[in-house]
Formats: C-alpha cells, sequence, structure tokens
C-alpha cells in the first residue's frame, strides 16, 4: 500500500516530484505499482517502493563517482593519443 501522505511531506520542501504509477498493460497487470521520486535541486531520482527507501544523495554520489572514472578514463585515451601522436 502507497503512503500518499509521506510522499506529500517528502514533497512538501519543495522542488521535488514524486510519479506513481498504477497498473498497466500485460505483462504488468493491474497490481503493477511504480514510485519515482526525483529532486531538482540534486538533480537526482529513484524508483522506490516505499518513501523509507529514498536516499538520493547515495544515488548523487554514485552519479559523481561514475563521472568521475568516465572522465579519468578519457583523460587516459587522450594521454594516449598525445603520446602516439608525439612518437610519430
Amino acid at each position: 500500500m502507497i503512503d500518499i501522505d509521506s510522499l506529500k511531506d517528502w514533497v512538501a520542501p519543495g522542488n521535488r516530484q514524486v510519479n506513481i504509477q498504477l497498473g498497466g498493460p500485460e505483462p504488468l497487470g493491474p497490481d503493477h505499482e511504480k514510485i519515482e521520486v526525483y529532486d531538482y535541486n540534486l538533480r537526482a531520482g529513484q524508483t522506490i517502493a516505499d518513501v523509507c527507501q529514498i536516499n538520493l544523495l547515495l544515488r548523487k554520489k554514485m552519479q559523481i563517482e561514475a563521472l568521475e572514472r568516465k572522465v579519468a578514463r578519457l583523460k587516459s585515451e587522450v594521454e594516449e593519443i598525445e603520446y602516439l601522436s608525439e612518437t610519430d
């Protein structure tokens, strides 16, 4: 059961959104429930089953770490290309 009041409390500080999807075509069926929360200040969101699962700071930290790994990989590729260009 979705606790709408708790979701309203979470949204109350502002700049946040909750989307609730109920039912759907097969294979989802009439019992399907999906709750998505998004914080526009953090620019992060997640799918939850209960309001107590909301942890957007952790989600944002994971996004930043993934971007840092990507930047490091791209820097390494650029350095390799520069090195190969110098040796030609």
